[in-house]
């Protein structure tokens, strides 16, 4: 949980719609309290986008997230397409 947190701050912070620092601030809170905070660089990001695709959060080719816009402010229903999210991931 804590490190789709991150991912999903960090992906609002690129498309523009997150408050820049939001990642850090984040980040910090969640190191804080000894959670993880990073996806291993040893998974393959293109097979974690494959896996998403077959989640319940898919709508057409889109998939669909609630995206942290500032500490207490999310955004629902953000659709990101699979090339995009995996542009976002690098």
């Amino acid at each position: 949980v804590a490190m789709g947190m991150v991912a999903e701050a960090r992906f609002g912070e690129r498309l523009g719609l997150a408050e820049m620092g939001l990642v850090d601030r984040l980040r910090s809170v969640l190191l804080g309290l000894d959670l993880p905070i990073e996806i291993p660089g040893s998974l393959d990001r293109a097979r974690i986008v494959d896996a998403m695709q077959q989640d319940k959060q898919r709508i057409g080719g889109a998939l669909r997230f609630s995206l942290p816009l500032s500490i207490g402010e999310v955004q629902t229903v953000i659709e990101i397409e699979p090339e995009v999210l995996e542009r976002l991931s690098v």
